[in-house]
């Protein structure tokens, strides 16, 4: 098992037309989001506006969880889903999706793959599945410890080794901290020889 801290001076941060997005991992690295040509894409945005409108991500699955803030989004004329702190919410990057609210949220993106995303709120143990090739853990909040690693509040620990259990310790009693979780390599590199070339512009 190898755990890789990836720090907050290792992440980009760029304009979108409601307010800034933060990168933390994009997958392959030679990818682009500009593009489109990424399998995963971890990240975290604020919300400035009252009324934003989502950039439409097509074949680009989502999830999505409240840091802080508040937000409702509606999905075209769906009904309106109020979005809970912590709580994941999956949607399509092709719907048309409004949000209300000001925030700061958590984003995974993915296509051509799977992916999870969990919340963790109590400390122990977290499981790294057989199904899944890299586990990246995350909080905002507090510090927190992968066995003997300690992960700073707004850094981002990658795991990537053998499927099985890693410690998890927080000093906190409902540390919140984000587990996702990403499919094996062999399906990666598989998916990535089917991405083609797949462009679409703006951010």
């Amino acid at each position: 098992m190898e755990i890789k801290i990836i720090d907050e001076s290792q992440f980009s941060t760029s304009v979108w037309s409601g307010g800034k997005t933060t990168e933390m991992y994009l997958y392959p690295q030679d990818a682009s989001y500009k593009e489109r040509n990424f399998l995963f894409r971890i990240s975290s945005a604020t919300v400035e506006d009252e009324t934003s409108v989502f950039t439409r991500l097509p074949d680009i699955h989502r999830e999505i969880l409240l840091l802080n803030g508040s937000m409702v989004l509606q999905h075209g004329k769906g009904v309106p889903v109020t979005l809970q702190p912590y709580e994941p919410h999956a949607f399509e990057g092709e719907w048309e999706t409004v949000s209300h609210g000001k925030a700061t949220d958590f984003n995974v993106m993915y296509q051509n793959c799977r992916s999870f995303v969990k919340v963790i709120s109590e400390t122990g143990k977290a499981v790294l599945e057989k199904t899944v090739g890299m586990d990246f853990f995350y909080s905002k909040e507090d510090d927190f410890r992968l066995e003997q690693t300690i992960v700073k509040r707004g850094q981002l620990a990658m795991v990537t080794g053998q499927p099985g259990v890693v410690k998890l310790i927080s000093d906190e009693e409902n540390p919140g901290i984000i587990h996702v979780g990403l499919p094996v390599y062999r399906n990666l590199h598989k998916a990535r020889r089917k991405q083609g070339n797949i462009q679409q512009e703006g951010i």
